[in-house]
C-alpha cells in the first residue's frame, strides 16, 4: 500500500482502522454498449469505533423504482430511433448529446469516489488508471496521461457529471443521440405496481386513529402522487412481494441476454446418435447474426442503471472518505452529526437501516461481503452466496471475517525510494522508528511515508504513541552481506530511543 496521501489509495488514517487495505479495482478496456450494472464495493476493510466516530448504514428506498418512474429531479430517458453521429469533426463537448458516447477520457488524479464506470475481465470497477489495472498496480500511480486514458462507451449523463469532477474528454468516437426524451415512460406501470406494495404493507405504526390515517394517505398522494384506498391497506406478505418484484425487476427486462447458451440432456438413443457421441451439447448464436427482439432495450437498461448510480453517488461525493462500504442502494458511513443525509419515508429517500443504533465495529471482505457489531451489541453478518443460519453462523461471523481479512496482509507499507542509483522495493511495517547512529543509511531510505516522516524529525503524527521494534527490509541494497544475510536482502533493525528493544531481544543492526 502506498502513501497515505497519494490520490490513488482509499485509506483514511484518520478512521482508526488496522490492516487497513485499498480495494479499488482498476481496469483496461471495454466493448461498445455494454450496459454497466450495479455497483457495491468497501472503501476500508476493518473499522473500529473511535471517540469521535460512529457508524450508520442508510438505504435509498426503491432506487431503480424511482429512476425508472422518471423523478423530476432525475434526466429523462430515451425514446424513438437514435441518431448515430461517427464523427464529431473533433469536438469534445458533451452538453448538446443526450444518448450514448463511445469516447476517451482521461480521469483527474485524487478523486476519492470516481464517477465512470468500467468494465475489465468481466468484472466492474472504478478506475482512475487504464494502465493500472491491466499490471493490477495498487502502489502509487506513475504512468502518463496516455497510460491512464480510458476508452469505453457511457450514457452521457453520467458522463456529464464526471466531467463536472475533473474527468477530460480526449475523442469522441461516436454517438447514439436521441433527439427525444420521455419522462413519463416507466411511470403508470411503476405507479401501479407501488400503490398495490404500500397497501400491502398495511398502516404504518404511528397510524392510531383516523385522523392519522387520513394524514397518511394525504400525505402520500401529495409526495408521491399515488392515491391509496384506504379498504385495501391490510397486511398482505404475498402482494406486497408480487407488488415489490414487479418494482424491482421489470427494468432488467430491457436489458436481458439473448444469446445464452443452451444446454440439451439426452435421453433417448436415437437422439443420443444425433449428437455424436456427446451426451450433452452447448451452443450459443454468433454475435453478429443475433436478432434483435422487442423486449429488450439496450439504451433503457443503460439509463436506468446509469440514473440509479448517479442517485447514490450524489450522497457519495457529499460523505467522500467518511463512506466505508456502499452497494447499489445503501451507504455505510462514519458520521459526525453534520453529514447525514436527509431520511424520509418516500419513494428515492434514504431510511436508517439500524433503526436508531449505530454500529461499533465494522469488516467488510469485498462486495457482498461483511460483518458489524451495533450498539445493543448485536452481531449481523451477510456474505453472498450463504444463507446464514444457526449452524453457519457458527463458522461464518464478525470474528471470522475480520480475522480473514486482518490475515490478509502483513506488510501494510510498499513504498518505491531509491537505493544507490537505482529505484528498489522498500517494505517497512507502519511503527514509529528510531535511527541507530551506526545505520545512518535508513535515514534517508524511509522519508517517503508521512507517518515515518513526522515521527523521525520532531515525534510527532499518529505513530508516535506506539512503542514497538521493528525490522526494516531493502531489496538488492548496496550493503548486502552475501555470507550472512539471505541473498538479495538488507535486514536492520530500529528501536525507540526511550528503551533498548534490541538488546532485550538479543537483536542487533547486523542481525
Amino acid at each position: 500500500m502506498g502513501d497515505p496521501n497519494d490520490p490513488t489509495t482509499v485509506v483514511d488514517p484518520e478512521l482508526r482502522v488496522k490492516n487497513v487495505k485499498g480495494l479499488r479495482v482498476v481496469d483496461a478496456s471495454v466493448m461498445p454498449l455494454v450496459p454497466y450494472g450495479n455497483t457495491n464495493t468497501p472503501t476500508i476493510m476493518v473499522a473500529e469505533k473511535g471517540s469521535d466516530i460512529i457508524k450508520k448504514s442508510i438505504e435509498c428506498d426503491k432506487i431503480v423504482p424511482l429512476v425508472s418512474r422518471d423523478d423530476p429531479n432525475s434526466p429523462n430517458y430515451p425514446v424513438g430511433h437514435p441518431e448515430i453521429i461517427t464523427s464529431a469533426d473533433g469536438k469534445t463537448e458533451i452538453e448538446e448529446y443526450f444518448g450514448i458516447i463511445k469516447c476517451k477520457v482521461l480521469p483527474p488524479r485524487g478523486l476519492y469516489h470516481p464517477v465512470l464506470p468500467y468494465r475489465y475481465d468481466n468484472k466492474l470497477m472504478f478506475p482512475l488508471c487504464k494502465t493500472c489495472c491491466e499490471t493490477l498496480q495498487q502502489t502509487t500511480c506513475n504512468h502518463t496521461n496516455a497510460q491512464r486514458a480510458l476508452t469505453g462507451t457511457w450514457v452521457s449523463e453520467e458522463l456529464k457529471v464526471a466531467v463536472k469532477k475533473g474527468y477530460l474528454i480526449l475523442k469522441i468516437y461516436e454517438v447514439y443521440h436521441f433527439k427525444e426524451q420521455s419522462d413519463k415512460l416507466f411511470r403508470s406501470y411503476i405507479d401501479l405496481f407501488l400503490k398495490i406494495k404500500q397497501e400491502a404493507s398495511g398502516w404504518p405504526s404511528d397510524c392510531q386513529t383516523e385522523e392519522d390515517k387520513i394524514l397518511y394517505i394525504d400525505n402520500y398522494k401529495r409526495n408521491e402522487g399515488v392515491q391509496l384506498d384506504a379498504t385495501n391497506i391490510a397486511p398482505n406478505p404475498g402482494l406486497r412481494t408480487v407488488g415489490k418484484l414487479c418494482l424491482n425487476s421489470f427494468w432488467g427486462r430491457w436489458g436481458m441476454n439473448r444469446n445464452k447458451s443452451h444446454l440439451q440432456y439426452v435421453r433417448t438413443l436415437e437422439t443420443f446418435n444425433k449428437l455424436l457421441t456427446d451426451y450433452t451439447k452447448t451452443w450459443s448464436q454468433d454475435e453478429t447474426f443475433l436478432e434483435q427482439d422487442t423486449s429488450t432495450n439496450i439504451f433503457l437498461a443503460a439509463f436506468t442503471t446509469c440514473l440509479a448510480r448517479l442517485k447514490l453517488y450524489t450522497e457519495l461525493d457529499k460523505l467522500q472518505k467518511d463512506v466505508l462500504y456502499f452497494d447499489t442502494d445503501s451507504v455505510v458511513y462514519a458520521t459526525d452529526g453534520q453529514n447525514d443525509p436527509p431520511l424520509g419515508n418516500y419513494l428515492g429517500e434514504f431510511t436508517d437501516e439500524l433503526n436508531g443504533e449505530i454500529i461499533k465495529k465494522f469488516v467488510s471482505g469485498g462486495p457482498k461481503n461483511y460483518a458489524y457489531i451495533t450498539s445493543s451489541d448485536q452481531t449481523v453478518c451477510k456474505i453472498r452466496g450463504f444463507t446464514l443460519n444457526y449452524r453457519n453462523s457458527l463458522a461464518l461471523n464478525y470474528d471470522t471475517v475480520e480475522n480473514l481479512v486482518s490475515n490478509l496482509d502483513q506488510i501494510k507499507v510498499v513504498e518505491d525510494l531509491p537505493v544507490g542509483d537505482n529505484f528498489q522495493d522498500h517494505n517497512a511495517t507502519p511503527v514509529p522508528i528510531a535511527v541507530d547512529s551506526s545505520v545512518k543509511t535508513i535515514l534517508q531510505r524511509v522519508l517517503s511515508p508521512r507517518g515515518f516522516f513526522n515521527y523521525l524529525h520532531d515525534r510527532s503524527g499518529h505513530l508516535a504513541s506506539t512503542e514497538a521494534v521493528t525490522l526494516i527490509t531493502f531489496l538488492n541494497g548496496e550493503g548486502l552481506r552475501p555470507k550472512e544475510d539471505i541473498p538479495d536482502f538488507e535486514n536492520y533493525y530500529a528501536e525507540l530511543p526511550s528503551f533498548d528493544y534490541a538488546k532485550q531481544f538479543g537483536m542487533t543492526p547486523e542481525v
